[in-house]
């Protein structure tokens, strides 16, 4: 795994040793960052982080923070690792909690995100409830992007305030994107 444009181009970065992370791979981050732009701008919320990849990756292309949420210890320690690795620590959070525990979180504090990515575990049906969710919530900030990375036969949830965008499908993946009004 390797950060593929931006900054930090090229450099490794650490992956699982077991089966319990799936990380997004090179060609669908690459191709995902082609879709909404080469380079970023703002702050961008990496739930179910897992290695950090996307949050890495938005970095790289100039977004100006990331915070990363994953309740999976191997997941965090990754992810520690991969942000000293690239030098990112001082643009970056990491919450030690699981997604709803992070939006909740996020809420409070009044953090809005121009770009969330959710790449839940793929037997989480989780598509449905972070819509739904993040339709009702200021965490995703106004004219902000929802990526979710799921299962190819998970179905697309279909909500008006936070209508789908775009699709595409890679093999057993598909990503679907969301924008704000």
């Amino acid at each position: 795994m390797r950060i593929i444009a931006g900054t930090a181009r090229g450099r490794p970065i650490q992956g699982p040793k077991g089966e319990g992370i799936r990380p997004t791979s090179d060609r669908v981050r690459e191709s995902l960052f082609n879709i909404i732009g080469p380079w970023l701008e703002g702050r961008v919320l990496d739930l179910y982080a897992g290695t950090g990849a996307l949050g890495l990756e938005a970095l790289s292309r100039g977004a100006t923070r990331a915070v990363f949420a994953d309740s999976g210890r191997e997941a965090q320690g990754l992810i520690e690792k991969n942000l000293t690795a690239l030098g990112f620590e001082q643009h970056t959070e990491l919450l030690k909690m699981d997604a709803a525990r992070a939006l909740d979180l996020c809420e409070r504090r009044a953090d809005a995100f121009d770009f969330i990515f959710a790449d839940p575990p793929y037997d989480a049906q989780a598509a449905t409830w972070l819509v739904e969710r993040l339709a009702t919530s200021k965490v995703l900030a106004a004219g902000g992007t929802l990526i979710i990375e799921s299962d190819k036969r998970e179905p697309a949830p279909n909500d008006a305030r936070l209508p789908q965008v775009d699709e595409r499908k890679f093999g057993d993946t598909r990503i679907r994107l969301y924008r704000r009004a």
